[in-house]
């Protein structure tokens, strides 16, 4: 699974890079320090929640797009339709719901399946 501090750390790259902001700018236009920027685009220390508000008022973006992977970023209306069914929905579904919406995420990995042990003749 992805560590949320390298979910941030490629997230801060990914849309400092698509603005062509350096790490001062980042640090400037957010009201963070730089050394803190480089702490939190390297995945070296936890970004604290100002700090957060702060990327996300310079990037202009909302605060959670910061810590989200980016295909749940890119596909928002699919996140609406599967949160108004999930509301909708029985305990039971919600659990198979809750499952699939796991299974969908890029970084998942399906346990691996109990391989029998091999059969041995004795003579």
């Amino acid at each position: 699974m992805t560590k949320i501090l390298d979910l941030l750390a490629a997230n801060l790259r990914h849309y400092m890079s698509d603005r062509e902001y350096s790490q001062h700018t980042m640090g400037r236009m957010s009201g963070v320090v730089q050394k803190s920027v480089s702490r939190a685009v390297n995945a070296e220390k936890a970004a604290q929640i100002d700090s957060l508000d702060g990327y996300a008022y310079a990037l202009k973006l909302d605060t959670w797009a910061l810590l989200a992977p980016k295909y749940f970023q890119d596909h928002t209306d699919i996140i609406d339709e599967f949160a108004a069914r999930y509301a909708q929905a029985d305990p039971k579904t919600r659990n198979i719901m809750r499952e699939n919406m796991r299974m969908a995420t890029p970084d998942f990995q399906r346990p691996e399946k109990h391989k029998p042990a091999k059969k041995v003749k004795l003579k």
